[in-house]
């Protein structure tokens, strides 16, 4: 577990995570981008902003998380929750009706959930301490 730590902090301090954040977030917007482009303005909305939600609740959860252990007020955490939650549940019903997948070189064709679930993550691990605060 904490060679796993190690590594991760390691990650943190190259700034990979918010190097892969501003990879997602230009992906999702060249994504949208193109579908604008051949004129379906509703679909372009959904591919862009579907995804980038679940990548700010991400963040906002880490950074809830670490302002109420910090402060020892856990009212900060049980409202970062129930707005992770919130924000996970608008972008689950934006893909609900529209199946929505991202093809990505190298690695296949990947579902609109799972591709919110990276963003979720990818959000999550690159909140750090100094944003919070």
């Amino acid at each position: 577990m904490a060679y796993i730590r190690a590594i991760l902090n390691d990650f943190r301090v190259l700034g990979i995570f918010k190097i892969l954040f501003g990879i997602y977030l230009f992906t999702n917007l060249f994504a949208g981008g193109g579908v604008l482009l051949d004129g379906e303005f509703l679909l372009s909305l959904k591919l862009f902003f579907g995804p980038i939600i679940c990548l700010f609740s991400g963040s906002g959860l880490k950074g809830s998380l670490l302002v109420s252990l910090l402060k020892r007020n856990f009212k900060d955490l049980i409202i970062g929750i129930f707005m992770c939650l919130i924000c996970l549940l608008i972008s689950y019903l934006i893909y609900m009706k529209n199946g929505f997948h991202v093809n990505i070189p190298y690695f296949g064709i990947v579902s609109g959930y799972i591709w919110c679930l990276i963003g979720f993550s990818i959000g999550f691990l690159s909140a750090k301490i100094e944003d919070t605060i």
